[in-house]
């Protein structure tokens, strides 16, 4: 669910808007506990005049798994993002922003892994991305995400 807010503003986020997400990540382990890499995140929405309207960020997140044997992990990133609403131009098969915004993000979560084969894991997952659009007229972009993570990391 995505909904923004003003910032420095005392009232709440607007009602949210539930659309689907995806994100990817590649990185490493860092022992057993721990897991850095870089991270993708997309909401998307398509509106009524054909735009594709987004919130993507590009992040350096980290997994920390506090009991490493076990499969619960908190995790966090922080990086940049973007909001924009992109019009497809049929006629040269390519696209172009309507409206753009860039910010800083930041990603919040946890997850549980539950192991279904050799180095690969399946799981619920929760977190929040939050991009704060600086200048005249900012605001804070906030996507609560519930999901599903699929890992691999190469090792049986």
């Amino acid at each position: 669910s995505e909904a923004i807010a003003a910032l420095g503003a005392p009232a709440p986020y607007t009602p949210s808007r539930l659309r689907p997400t995806l994100s990817i990540g590649l990185g490493t382990g860092v022992g057993q506990s721990l897991r850095i890499g870089f991270e993708g995140f997309a909401w998307f929405n398509v509106t009524g005049d054909g735009a594709l309207e987004t919130v993507t960020t590009a992040m350096l997140g980290a997994r920390l798994y506090p009991i490493p044997t076990g499969g619960l992990y908190v995790r966090a990133g922080g990086g940049f993002g973007r909001y924009g609403q992109d019009l497809m131009d049929d006629y040269c098969d390519c696209s172009y922003p309507l409206e753009q915004e860039f910010g800083l993000a930041w990603a919040v979560g946890a997850g549980y892994e539950v192991p279904v084969g050799n180095g690969l894991w399946l799981g619920p997952s929760v977190e929040m991305v939050r991009m704060d659009v600086t200048g005249p007229g900012g605001y804070r972009e906030r996507v609560l995400n519930f999901g599903l993570t699929l890992t691999f990391d190469g090792h049986d």
